[in-house]
């Protein structure tokens, strides 16, 4: 039994030194989850790729993950502590698939989280 938690706003008070807001990160851990399934005509090295962008679209964090098909299915989960808020709006997180033999890289998929931030 899984009990997953998905969340897609972050609604806080930013601090008052706008230098501080600009870095400000809220404390919390949070997951990327991937489950991946193989196609018996595709071949079996790939890469994962994830990148958190901000609201103007500057990447703010990510990573690549190794994945080799040798079972049906792979999961692959990433831990993260804290969560990036310093500009209200927008952040994308977005997650792609690089195959290995052929060199190719395909987007699998974008989700938005908006961040807003509230007066004093």
């Amino acid at each position: 039994m899984s009990m997953i938690s998905i969340f897609q706003s972050i609604r806080l008070r930013p601090p008052g030194d706008s230098v501080e807001a600009a870095k400000a990160q809220v404390p919390f851990s949070w997951c990327l989850f991937a489950l991946w399934e193989r196609d018996n005509g595709e071949g079996t090295d790939f890469e994962q790729r994830w990148q958190l962008t901000d609201p103007s679209d500057q990447p703010l964090i990510g990573s690549k993950v190794a994945l080799r098909f040798d079972k049906q299915f792979r999961r692959v989960v990433i831990t993260m502590s804290g969560f990036p808020v310093g500009a209200p709006g927008r952040y994308t997180l977005r997650l792609s698939l690089k195959d290995i033999a052929r060199g190719t890289e395909t987007e699998m998929g974008t989700y938005p989280i908006l961040v807003s931030h509230e007066p004093a």
